[in-house]
């Protein structure tokens, strides 16, 4: 018999029908960031039904099986997941390995490993300044127009987009290539009627890394003396000092019912409008919503000039409550000035926090950024020998916040978090987006979440016809939580703010058929644990 004949034969079934080999979807090119964990989902199949084993193998990173896991899903689909470290920077292939028991199906893929610091690939927000507005509503009843630029610097154009919770109302015009645009709000009789803080978000996405986030908090602040409440009370003390670092403002703060958003600084090394001012968020320290203490640190205005020298900083802090009152320091129409003066020396360690290269070890030390929110110090480096325990040096030059480079000494898991936090098993669940593609939470209660710093939680739900979203949330007393349904496109439907509590309960006006998210956030930094439950009430629609 010929080898046709026979190979005839065999797929004819004469020797037995082994099967036909199973099929794995293409997943195309990734990136990772030192530090951020990559998702990849393997999409197989399998054309005699067969069950289905994934697998992943790679020469190039040998540690990969100690840090990766693989995880099968209910669907027959598989779950990819790795967590990269500093060691693993470069370009890398990873082979996904498909197998019916009988056949394999193997797919190389090519991953890049990016650093988190000093990469500079990712958009950046140059404006709106700072993070948030007061607008008092005697001055008109619009918000005034801000203005949005983006810099990226190795793209031309990218996806500039409002993310939810949209604030109802507001407009977000884009420039044709994505790098600039201007947002409107003219709140509605109702939303001015109720006043009190908004917030937009903003996100830059340039297709290659994790969107850049821009939080902007809106402050709509009521009309002359009407408040219908007691208002915020607010103490803060200026004094100068005598500093390398960055210079702190402590306040104390409070309400009778509880804050609902942390105080805001508005801040500038020369006496300007307020308008003209970047603002910064203070961070609660100690107490809770109802009576605490905030603080924020502000770059120092006088090491750019050098050891000896004196700058000043001019400033005024604001802090709003539901009601739309508000209160400030100063109480007139004046600004705090203080005055900063640079003794010189040597400048922090690794992973200190800094504004600045000079505010760093010695004169080849830089300070990194490391993710959108942190800044810190590096430590001049040829080799990992010469780096601290838990610190690597870079395997090329990194780019310091003031364009300078150098190899440095970094985290091995690429960031310099103060705090600690590790996720549930929820995630990813950061943005309504991710909330979506998740399967939909099923009604009853859903224990041991939890909430990290920076962080918010968005749960998809699906309603199978008209009715009122109950929900609970219980948290741990610190942060302060609050709970929100929004629809399919993020605009807020109910939202629940107590101030000074966790606990939240969440009763909604009737609602249509279709999908929509639940978000657990917090105003306030900070890591905590908390419970959600809810129910759909059909027969009160």
């Amino acid at each position: 018999m010929t080898i046709t004949a026979l190979v005839a034969a065999w797929l004819g079934g004469g020797c037995g029908d082994p099967g036909r080999p199973p099929f794995l979807a293409e997943v195309g090119p990734q990136v990772a960031v030192v530090g951020e964990e990559l998702v990849i989902v393997l999409v197989g199949s399998d054309p005699d039904g067969d069950p289905l084993e994934y697998s992943f193998s790679s020469y190039s990173l040998p540690t990969l099986r100690d840090g990766a896991v693989l995880q099968p899903t209910p669907d027959g689909r598989a779950l990819f997941t790795w967590t990269p470290l500093a060691d693993d920077l470069g370009e890398h292939v990873i082979e996904f390995v498909v197998s019916d028991g009988e056949y394999q199906r193997r797919m190389p893929t090519a991953v890049e490993v990016r650093g988190a610091a000093g990469e500079g690939s990712q958009p950046v927000f140059v404006e709106p300044l700072g993070e948030g507005l007061v607008h008092d509503l005697a001055d008109g009843p619009c918000v005034p127009e801000v203005s949005i630029t983006v810099q990226d610097p190795d793209d031309t154009t990218l996806e500039l987009r409002q993310e939810a919770p949209v604030i109802e109302g507001s407009a977000l015009a884009v420039t044709p290539d994505g790098l600039g645009g201007t947002w409107t709000w003219c709140p509605s009789a109702e939303q001015r009627a109720t006043a009190g803080i908004h917030e937009l978000v903003l996100a830059a996405d340039d297709g290659d890394n994790p969107p850049t986030i821009k939080r902007f908090s809106v402050w709509l602040k009521r009309a002359g003396e009407d408040c219908p409440t007691v208002p915020p009370t607010l103490q803060h003390a200026p004094f100068d000092v005598e500093t390398l670092a960055d210079p702190e403002l402590i306040v104390t703060a409070g309400d009778d019912v509880g804050l609902p958003f942390p105080p805001i600084v508005f801040w500038s090394t020369e006496s300007v409008p307020i308008t003209q001012m970047t603002s910064v968020s203070m961070m609660l320290v100690d107490g809770n919503a109802t009576n605490g203490t905030y603080r924020v640190t502000l770059p120092n205005p006088a090491v750019p000039l050098g050891a000896g020298s004196t700058a000043s900083l001019h400033y005024l802090i604001a802090v709003g409550d539901d009601d739309g009152c508000f209160a400030q320091s100063p109480g007139d129409d004046t600004l705090h000035e203080k005055r900063v003066t640079n003794p010189g020396g040597p400048g922090a360690g690794p992973c200190q926090p800094c504004s600045y290269d000079a505010q760093c070890g010695g004169q080849d030390d830089l300070c990194l950024q490391f993710g959108a929110e942190q800044a810190a110090c590096g430590k001049a480096c040829s080799s990992d020998g010469e780096c601290a325990v838990g610190l690597v040096c870079s395997a090329a030059a990194v780019i310091s916040v003031e364009g300078q480079g150098g190899r440095q000494c970094v985290p091995q898991t690429g960031g310099c978090n103060v705090v600690s936090c590790e996720d549930d098993d929820s995630e990813p669940n950061d943005d309504l987006a991710q909330a979506l593609d998740n399967p939909p939470l099923p009604e009853g209660a859903l224990s041991g979440r939890r909430l990290c710093p920076l962080d918010e939680d968005w749960y998809h739900l699906v309603l199978p016809q008209r009715a009122r979203v109950l929900a609970l949330l219980s948290g741990s007393p610190t942060p302060d939580m609050a709970l929100m349904l929004t629809t399919e496109g993020g605009v807020p439907v109910t939202l629940e703010a107590s101030p000074g509590t966790s606990v939240e309960e969440l009763d909604s006006p009737c609602v249509d058929p279709g999908d929509y998210a639940l978000r657990v956030f917090s105003p306030f930094d900070g890591a905590g644990e908390y419970q959600l439950s809810y129910v759909l009430d059909v027969a009160a629609c």
